[in-house]
């Protein structure tokens, strides 16, 4: 069994702090994993005229990293999440009850941060610490139990480099419904507040169809089952698994022919120079990638 882990800085905004955090344990034939993607916020006292995430080369950019808050709570709730639930699942049987359970955990001491250092959020400036992720867990038995919410995720490419399954983007579908006149402009400061403060772990329906999207900031509602979705499947020798933040999405899903190609090729040797193009998403990107 071969493993491989990293993170490629954002392209785009070489200087934000990586927010991202991974690790994995491998117990002879189980093996555990989790990718945390921290989500990125708004600088302290950012006026609300300024772009979020302004271009590199701007001077509001040099602004915004003057005022982008030390260290990145972001960076802190990532960290969090993945120490935490590892450090139950450790022992455990890899089931999806103990993937709830290790979730619970570390969203429950990502709300007590908040409750210390993010009283009263505005849901700008002082929005509540939080991230997105992905747990995985393989038993002897080559069975994948998952859990993970909005736009991280689990790719499965064969021995040959085929991508057998890859999981759905909880993010994507939801944006049309923060829309404001018709647009989903993340530089209006109105659509980052609706976005945190009405759509963020608060269950909305329409049409019998959950319009939200889950993140795990200590909010109850971040384990819901419409917003933290779970699965289970059997892989197959030479499967080569790959759990992945939001950037790396796209290297899997409208690169994956590239991504097969590599991968029947090389293995997973090959997958860091092929995320470090750029090609698809210039964000930061962080994959597991562990060949059975």
């Amino acid at each position: 069994m071969k493993s491989i882990g990293f993170t490629i800085g954002n392209n785009s905004h070489k200087k934000l702090p990586d927010e991202d955090c991974y690790s994995w344990k491998i117990e002879g034939k189980r093996v555990f994993a989790c990718v945390a993607d921290g989500i990125t916020r708004d600088p302290k006292n950012y006026p609300k005229d300024l772009s979020f995430l302004p271009k590199n080369t701007s001077k509001d950019f040099k602004y915004f990293l003057e005022q982008y808050p030390k260290p990145s709570p972001a960076a802190i709730a990532s960290k969090i999440f993945v120490k935490s639930s590892l450090k139950f699942l450790k022992n455990k049987k890899p089931t999806i009850k103990n993937l709830l359970q290790a979730s619970k955990i570390a969203n429950d001491k990502i709300g007590k941060w908040n409750k210390e250092h993010m009283k009263n959020p505005n849901y700008l400036d002082r929005d509540l610490a939080g991230c997105v992720g992905i747990i995985a867990g393989m038993s002897e038995d080559m069975k994948i139990k998952f859990l993970y919410n909005s736009d991280c995720g689990l790719a499965i490419f064969d021995k040959d480099g085929s991508l057998k399954f890859i999981t759905e983007d909880l993010v994507k579908t939801k944006e049309k419904f923060i829309k404001i006149r018709g647009k989903i402009d993340w530089s209006n400061p109105q659509i980052r507040v609706r976005a945190r403060k009405e759509f963020r772990n608060n269950l909305k329906f329409r049409n019998g169809e959950c319009i939200s999207y889950g993140a795990f900031t200590g909010e109850k509602q971040a384990l819901s089952k419409h917003l933290a979705k779970t699965g289970s499947l059997k892989v197959n020798l030479g499967d080569i698994i790959i759990l992945f933040s939001d950037g790396a999405r796209e290297y899997f899903d409208r690169g994956r022919k590239e991504a097969s190609c590599i991968s029947a090729r090389r293995g997973i040797e090959g997958l860091k120079k092929y995320l470090s193009s750029g090609k698809y998403d210039k964000r930061e990107r962080t994959i597991i990638a562990i060949q059975i």
